[in-house]
């Protein structure tokens, strides 16, 4: 596995990670609510934030964390994170995962280019929530809070931008913790690893440093 991207939130200038970012009157660093570390990052209605990747991703995985306070109970309202396979705003490629009140007021949902959304029948609740994408095999799969809820999706079998938005209605939220893998570090049913941070040696050279500096002693 390798980490390619990692966002905590926990600088002012996080915004230089991202290819496209709204207005800072937007999105700003919070203390308010983190998941890990002192900050995340808040949207307010309107915000956006996109990675862009070229060439795209065919074997990865995305994890992140949202904030969930319940507030947005009215239609139609959106905090999406997405996921395209093609160009920006070609929803035949495209899958989008969160909070959607048109899909359902008080269950999280997810896009689907034949029925549009679908109702996971995942309860949203208050509190940090986790979601988890894979796309390998040419298909997506995504999970929320440990729960599969879409499995072998073919519409969007490579990753060339993910984004979050928050539509201009009243829905607000934060996230935090954003990571990408590619290879994926586990697939779906797996136990997943510890996820290392950006700069941390892997396990595996320290290993193999320990190892050298015994042989480095044997020979003296």
């Amino acid at each position: 596995m390798a980490l390619i991207f990692h966002e905590g939130f926990e600088t002012e200038d996080w915004r230089d990670n991202w290819d496209v970012a709204g207005s800072e009157g937007l999105q700003w660093l919070t203390s308010e609510k983190k998941h890990e570390g002192t900050f995340s990052l808040f949207f307010d209605t309107g915000g956006h934030a996109h990675k862009i990747y070229d060439p795209p991703l065919t074997n990865a995985y995305i994890s992140y964390w949202f904030y969930d306070e319940l507030k947005s109970q009215a239609l139609p309202d959106e905090a999406t994170l997405r996921v395209w396979a093609g160009e920006h705003n070609d929803f035949e490629k495209a899958f989008l995962i969160g909070i959607a009140t048109q899909g359902h007021l008080t269950h999280y949902c997810y896009w689907n280019t034949g029925v549009n959304w679908i109702d996971t029948g995942i309860n949203r609740t208050v509190g940090w929530h986790h979601i988890e994408i894979w796309v390998y095999d040419g298909k997506l799969t995504a999970a929320i809070d440990n729960n599969v809820v879409c499995r072998d999706y073919q519409p969007v079998d490579q990753i060339k931008r993910f984004s979050y938005l928050t539509s201009p209605g009243v829905v607000v939220w934060w996230i935090d913790d954003v990571n990408v893998y590619s290879p994926p570090p586990h697939y779906p049913g797996q136990i997943p690893p510890t996820p290392p941070q950006p700069g941390e040696m892997p396990v595996g050279l320290l290993v193999s440093a320990g190892a050298l500096g015994l042989l480095g002693l044997l020979s003296l």
